[in-house]
């Protein structure tokens, strides 16, 4: 039965704490973290700074470093025609129909031609010498290459045959200062502002530089036909600002706060964010919003390079190396940012708040105009944190428990925290796990309805798996057994028929959900899964799984069920055919840290939240929704022996010497480790999967025409094998080909011929002899009858 509330409690009630005002704030530009990798000489990138970046027609990444030029596809970093390639490459370009150009400091343009690379001839004297840093290349649209060397633009035609030159007297007598692919023409960056030069050759400015309060332009992008983002320096302040110019009006890109002082180097748009790369940090600029700021603290050394990829990853280069922010858009609160612990445990939502229960303690998580903050809370506690269906949200200090009003929090005397589980009501309210039993709790009207539980004393204490099913029954794990009562006995009386049933397993209960179709699922642990269909608790393996462990199962807004365990973010739903459908799976390809959580939050928008052992994590539906892209695939190396053939032609091999060797690149740079490989030598073979990176070897194949090819999937359904095959063909031994065969046929024919004519000689000769011996016998017997007849006739 309910208990009135003493009048000590009733006093209490009224009294709200505001918990932010008693914390330690985190300072609100403090960036957030990100997955990133960082790409150096043990990864075969030698001797950074990395200057140039850009990313060919086919989808692979071409790095200029102060070694020479390097392209990498995913799984190697390989250094490209280094016996001509000797120099520090300072720009690289691509035009539309995929040519690879790099320039280096001595002025000599390469193309890349196959796995070499051919030198470009210029119209400029080679005295002219290109600047040290920045842009000096970019094709336009119809193939010409855009250079700038000494103080004049240069337009080399596609065919090579034609060229035209600008000289600062074109350009109003500014200076050039560098060069910007565009749509239509080139950017020409100059002391003076900046110009567009189109394929008539003519010049127009797009903006003049305000010597007066304003610096040198340093950098800009054309984002979109008639759109042009544009970096300038502020002279007093040596603050960068970004302008956008577009139908000729220019308008600051307003931010509540100004950027650090640094240099400026380069900018790029991703999704409706400005990355500026500085010459100390890495700033994202968001219209109306504080930038934020990626320095040392956040694993970032140095600004560089920009490049968007395919993939919509971040690529930046640094003195020290290669930057890929896999997916920037993910964010990661930690110890940095204000969160007392990177190892999370639970995480809720109340109104606009975010409450993260860490091992460290409790914190709460907003975001405002300038930005997200995160705050330590006065109180300790290790509870769940449960919202139930009338808005409020419970969990519990050291000593009482609270009940979350957006970032306010009340204190609810009366019950003896902590909160080991929790799970929404029918009724409105929220059924909690003490540390006495259960309790109903309901914050409008005011309602707090302890549950006895007579359970053993070893298993008293309430498990995180609660349920409240569509049945009216309430679920309880208990150690090993899960116990159910009805809920309406359950607050009418305090207690209830209790039903209990021994798991037989090892592992406690969790959590627990119920599925569309009414049928239960109960999470185990290491134990994995046990699905309840009516006739008892069996379990429930799911395939293609890197673990069994399940920590938690959460009803999806989306539909379906999220599993999350170790190695497992699934949301799956149960087919017709009884087999687990997987809807969704959040991996490193989203830029979470790993696929490990305690718990997750799905908002109705779409958005996650993940509670993980390197922080909070924050999914965007953005980027959850976003669909993979399968990896363009392409060969990029063969061997026999150990010896490195050419790629671009068929191939044959001697039946001795056919230990072939090819390496295919599937040009994905996300989440490598999420790719399926496939490999068949012809058409009416089956694939074979292959596991690890797309390296195959075959020794000893038997003699034939082969066409091997390649194929690599993210899913196991929708496959890419573009570009992917290679034809060889294995010759016979000697004694197997047609010509030793022919002869040998020949000769077969000829020996058997021999045999026939001499055995036919054999039998005429025998026929003869016996002619002979016959007429010689009728010769004698002939002569005898002679003799008889005249010695009869005497």
């Amino acid at each position: 039965m309910p208990r009135p509330s003493p009048p000590w409690t009733r006093a209490l009630l009224p009294l709200t704490v505001l918990l932010v005002a008693g914390g330690v704030r985190a300072s609100a530009s403090a960036a957030q973290e990100r997955v990133f990798r960082t790409y150096g000489p043990e990864h075969g990138l030698e001797v950074p700074p990395v200057w140039a970046l850009a990313q060919d027609s086919v989808g692979f990444i071409w790095i200029g470093a102060e070694s020479g030029l390097f392209r990498f596809d995913g799984a190697e970093i390989a250094r490209w025609a280094p016996d001509r390639v000797r120099h520090m490459v300072m720009d690289i370009a691509v035009s539309p129909e995929g040519r690879v150009v790099a320039m280096t400091a001595e002025g000599s343009i390469h193309e890349v031609d196959g796995p070499s690379v051919s030198e470009v001839p210029i119209p400029w004297e080679p005295t002219d010498t290109p600047r040290r840093s920045g842009r000096v290349m970019a094709f336009d649209s119809a193939g010409a290459l855009w250079v700038h060397v000494g103080d004049s633009i240069w337009a080399v035609e596609a065919d090579g045959h034609g060229s035209s030159v600008h000289r600062p007297s074109d350009l109003d007598g500014e200076m050039p200062r560098g060069l910007v692919q565009a749509a239509t023409g080139a950017l020409v960056l100059t002391g003076g502002g900046l110009w567009r030069v189109g394929s008539d050759r003519h010049p127009e400015r797009l903006y003049r530089i305000n010597h007066e309060t304003q610096e040198v332009l340093v950098w800009a992008i054309e984002p979109e036909p008639g759109r042009v983002l544009a970096l300038i320096n502020v002279s007093s302040t040596r603050i960068p600002r970004v302008i956008e110019i577009q139908g000729g009006r220019v308008r600051e890109v307003e931010t509540s706060a100004p950027l650090p002082e640094s240099r400026a180097i380069m900018l790029r748009e991703r999704e409706g964010t400005i990355w500026l790369a500085l010459d100390r940090f890495l700033a994202a600029v968001r219209p109306g919003e504080r930038p934020e700021v990626l320095g040392p603290q956040e694993g970032f050394e140095s600004g560089g390079a920009l490049l968007i990829d395919r993939e919509r990853s971040l690529w930046v280069g640094s003195f020290v190396g290669l930057h890929q922010y896999v997916e920037p858009d993910t964010r990661i609160w930690a110890e940095r940012q204000g969160i007392p612990s990177r190892h999370t445990r639970f995480i809720g939502r109340s109104g606009s708040a975010y409450w993260i229960m860490t091992w460290g303690g409790p914190a709460l998580l907003e975001h405002t105009r300038s930005g997200w903050s995160a705050t330590p809370t006065p109180w300790d506690s290790r509870s769940h944190i449960c919202t139930a269906p009338d808005g409020a949200t419970w969990t519990a200090s050291e000593d009482s428990l609270v009940e979350l009003r957006g970032a306010r929090a009340r204190p609810r005397p009366g019950l003896r925290p902590p909160v080991h589980g929790c799970a929404p009501s029918a009724g409105g309210g929220a059924w909690l796990g003490m540390i006495d039993g259960l309790a109903y709790v309901r914050a409008n009207p005011t309602e707090i309805i302890e549950v006895e539980m007579p359970l053993a004393d070893e298993v008293r204490d309430p498990r995180p798996a609660l349920l409240e099913d569509r049945e009216g029954r309430v679920w309880v794990g208990a150690g090993r057994s899960l116990c159910h009562a009805p809920a309406a006995e359950l607050l009418a009386r305090g207690t209830g028929p209790w039903r209990c049933e021994d798991l037989a397993t090892p592992s406690g209960v969790l959590g627990m959900v119920q599925l569309e179709d009414g049928r239960l699922w109960a999470a185990l642990g290491s134990g994995g899964l046990l699905e309840n269909t009516g006739d008892g608790w069996v379990p429930r393996p799911i395939d293609d799984a890197a673990t069994q462990t399940v920590h938690s199962l959460e009803p999806s807004p989306s539909g379906g069920v999220w599993i999350v365990g170790g190695g497992m973010l699934r949301r799956v739903r149960v087919a017709e055919d009884e087999e687990l459908r997987v809807l969704e799976e959040l991996t490193p390809w989203h830029g979470i840290p790993g696929e490990v959580a305690g718990d997750l939050l799905e908002e109705p928008s779409g958005d996650v939240w993940l509670a993980t052992n390197q922080g909070v994590v924050h999914v965007p539906a953005s980027v959850r929704f976003a669909e993979p892209l399968l990896p363009p695939v392409e060969l990029v190396e063969a061997r026999v022996d150990n010896r490195q053939i050419p790629i671009d032609g068929p191939l044959v091999l001697p039946h001795d010497e056919n230990r072939l060797e090819l390496r295919f690149a599937a040009l994905a740079f996300r989440h490598r480790a999420g790719l399926r490989h496939e490999v068949r030598l012809s058409a009416e073979d089956p694939w074979t999967a292959a596991p690890g990176e797309p390296l195959f070897r075959w020794v000893d194949l038997p003699p034939g025409t082969y066409h091997a090819e390649y194929r690599v999937s993210r899913d196991g359904e929708t496959w890419a094998t573009t570009g992917a095959g290679f034809t060889f063909r294995v010759e016979p031994p000697w004694y197997a080909t047609w010509w030793f065969l022919l002869l040998s046929g020949l000769a077969a024919l000829g020996f058997v011929a021999l045999l026939y004519r001499a055995r036919v000689g054999y039998l005429v000769e025998l026929e003869r002899q016996r002619t002979r011996i016959a007429m010689d016998l009728h010769d004698q017997v002939g002569s005898g009858l002679a003799s008889v007849g005249i010695l009869s006739g005497v």
